[in-house]
């Protein structure tokens, strides 16, 4: 499956995000890390959303929270709870 942008998914990708949505399961996207177009990322999440099928994301983090979190970097996980006003402990990070 390919998005507008032609972003190629990998299998099960839409079953994942399905999952997590029935059982309301919030979901953020991570940005590229060389992307800092507010507008296009946002774009970017709804043209995925929509070529899923699926609901739109919660949120998603500005471009320097996203690659700490791509690094792993422990305060990386609050910054994604707190945009999804959860606690760290709840927050599942799941990269491709």
């Amino acid at each position: 499956q390919v998005d507008t942008g032609g972003y190629a998914f990998q299998p099960g990708a839409k079953d994942l995000l399905h999952y997590l949505d029935m059982r309301g399961m919030l979901r953020l996207l991570l940005p590229s890390d060389d992307d800092d177009d507010v507008a296009r990322m946002e774009a970017q999440a709804a043209s995925l959303a929509e070529s899923l099928q699926v609901p739109p994301f919660a949120t998603s983090l500005d471009p320097a929270a996203a690659a700490r979190a791509r690094r792993g970097e422990a305060e990386a996980l609050g910054e994604v709870a707190e945009a999804l006003d959860l606690t760290p402990g709840s927050v599942m990070v799941v990269s491709d």
